[in-house]
């Protein structure tokens, strides 16, 4: 009885957290709508075939922000549907085995507990029947997507899976039906972006405008480089002696991406204290 509440809680929980993360609006978002529209075109969900799109780019690029606008646009039109965040780390963490069960637990709304690397017949018989949606996000092996989604006679007509992957290689051993790079935002659309985060606002004020245009290029169009700078900015007043420090600890952000996914870097964090009155 005690682990069965556990595991409620846990499902519970995910539950929500998953609810948390795909109840934002990303659609006004700068530079997503007109993405948003071009990933949905390679889903061809007037077909009634099986399809398989992966979108690939750099960390911190938008692929997981694409993928959850997505899912919130249309996950409503199919039988089963989940969207699994982190698929690099919960593998690792908890083993392809339990993250297959996530995936069947959520798509066919029951508490399974499978354990075994193969699916029993009635599980399969059931998945050949309905339409579902899933995201994969951020997988970094091909065997991961191999496994928790199978071939192509899994999953019932008109079933559509969205693939996110740093690395391009993972697609090169599955049946992926179209990729979609994702590319930096343009100078315009990252100025917009920072401007939003450091300024509160779509216009950059005149006053800062040349040294936003210096993060702009350091960012090198990515947009979390872009927000964790403009929230850094937000409400601090550079002191122009020490642009130079501002300079540098933009070079190292975005020179280094993975400082971007840091609580806050220790080599950042003293640029930031000496740049601004912290």
């Amino acid at each position: 009885p005690e682990a069965r509440l556990v595991d409620e809680i846990v499902k519970d929980i995910m539950k929500k957290l998953k609810d948390k993360l795909l109840s934002r609006d990303f659609t006004g978002s700068v530079g997503v709508n007109s993405r948003i529209r071009h990933i949905k075109s390679l889903l061809h969900l007037g077909l009634p075939d099986f399809r398989i799109v992966g979108i690939w780019g750099m960390g911190g690029i938008g692929k997981t922000t694409f993928a959850g606008a997505i899912f919130n646009q249309i996950s409503s039109e199919f039988e089963g549907e989940c969207f699994i965040t982190n698929v690099r780390e919960e593998s690792e963490r908890v083993g392809l085995v339990h993250l297959r069960e996530r995936v069947l637990s959520e798509i066919l709304e029951e508490n399974l507990k499978i354990g075994t690397l193969n699916l029993p017949e009635y599980i399969k018989e059931r998945l050949q029947q309905m339409k579902v949606f899933i995201v994969l996000d951020d997988v970094n092996k091909p065997e991961q997507l191999i496994f928790l989604v199978g071939g192509l006679d899994r999953f019932g007509p008109r079933s559509r899976i969205i693939v996110t992957t740093r690395d391009k290689q993972v697609f090169d051993e599955c049946e992926v039906d179209s990729i979609y790079e994702v590319e930096g935002l343009n100078k315009d659309e990252s100025l917009e972006l920072f401007s939003n985060f450091a300024f509160r606002q779509k216009i950059c004020p005149k006053d800062f405008l040349v040294l936003s245009k210096r993060v702009v290029d350091y960012a090198n169009g990515n947009p979390l480089a872009l927000k964790v700078l403009g929230s850094f900015f937000y409400r601090k007043s550079v002191k122009p002696e020490k642009q130079c420090c501002f300079n540098r600890g933009c070079r190292l952000l975005v020179a280094e991406p993975r400082y971007i996914f840091l609580p806050l870097s220790f080599m950042f964090l003293v640029t930031l204290v000496a740049l601004f009155d912290l």
